[in-house]
């Protein structure tokens, strides 16, 4: 067991002395550059799931057990150690934490990938990411109402901060882009027929229904074509032989957009629209293989009576 608790010292140690020692907390600043609050809002939240799902509802975690085969009598030892041994629950307890400290860095290395993608000059803080996981576990005051309402708060703050800075190195690459399509539906607000709603989406009747208005729920049967500002359809019931089945309340696809929606419910049954969305009420600053960023989406809709 002791030679275990040297090898688990050892590690931790390092761990420790790559935050700049046990005061990790002493890392993080809030006024510090963008991705290091993220690293930290990043830790607190993994710190809350492991509480409430490993601390808590005893939830097993899966711990990468490949052994350096110039180590393995005494990853032996351990293992025999750990099956007979009464080992003293705070040395267990440690030993627990040096394995869960070991993920941290692949949880970093992941997120750091997700907003920055292929640039592999930028990542988010570990030492924030260790932080905000620490002060997760560290014993507090709080109810567990107020603990709620601050992950919440944290996870809003965490989603805002990440798509801020998505936001901002996708309008560095796709500024023109942007401001070419902010141009036409500038112009296309200015066509006879076209009417602009307060959020700025647009629509113009071609048919004039006289169904009902439908509700959330209301069973519909919907023809639909997509397509960008250049003429690329990307979805279409065209080469369908019936039109498909949708609800206002259980959205799918392209049409359970937010601009999409919001002119679905001012048409009547038996009308086709065509509905154009701004950026930010259709995938804003998303990028997908048939769509690129900050595009300004044309939707041609029948409502089938």
């Amino acid at each position: 067991m002791k030679k275990i608790l040297t090898m688990a010292v050892a590690s931790a140690a390092l761990l420790l002395t790559a935050c700049g020692g046990s005061d990790v907390k002493a890392t993080f600043n809030e006024k510090t550059i963008e991705e290091d609050s993220i690293a930290y809002y990043v830790g607190r939240l993994n710190g809350d799931g492991f509480s409430n799902q490993v601390m808590q509802m005893g939830m097993p975690m899966q711990y990468d057990c490949r052994i350096d085969s110039a180590h393995i009598e005494d990853f032996l030892r351990g293992v025999m150690a750990g099956a007979v041994e009464n080992i003293d629950s705070a040395d267990l307890a440690y030993a627990k934490g040096v394995l869960v400290g070991q993920l941290l860095p692949s949880i970093t290395e992941s997120v750091g990938r997700d907003i920055y993608g292929d640039d592999s000059t930028k990542q988010i803080s570990l030492n924030n990411v260790i932080a905000g996981f620490v002060e997760s576990l560290r014993p507090n005051k709080m109810t567990a109402e107020e603990k709620q309402k601050d992950i919440e708060q944290i996870q809003a703050a965490c989603n805002a901060k990440i798509k801020a800075v998505k936001a901002a190195a996708m309008e560095k690459k796709y500024g023109d882009y942007k401001k070419e399509n902010e141009a036409y539906l500038k112009k296309n607000g200015k066509k006879e027929g076209v009417t602009t709603l307060k959020s700025g989406v647009q629509y113009q009747v071609l048919t004039a229904g006289d169904g009902e208005v439908p509700a959330d729920t209301t069973a519909l049967k919907v023809h639909v074509e997509a397509k960008t500002i250049d003429g690329k359809v990307f979805y279409t019931t065209a080469d369908r032989e019936q039109p498909e089945n949708f609800r206002i309340a259980y959205p799918q696809g392209p049409l359970g957009l937010e601009g999409v929606l919001e002119a679905i419910k001012l048409m009547p049954v038996g009308s086709k629209w065509e509905i154009t969305v701004p950026a930010e009420h259709a995938l804003a600053e998303q990028e997908t293989p048939d769509i690129k960023p900050f595009s300004t989406l044309i939707f041609t809709v029948e409502l089938v009576k």
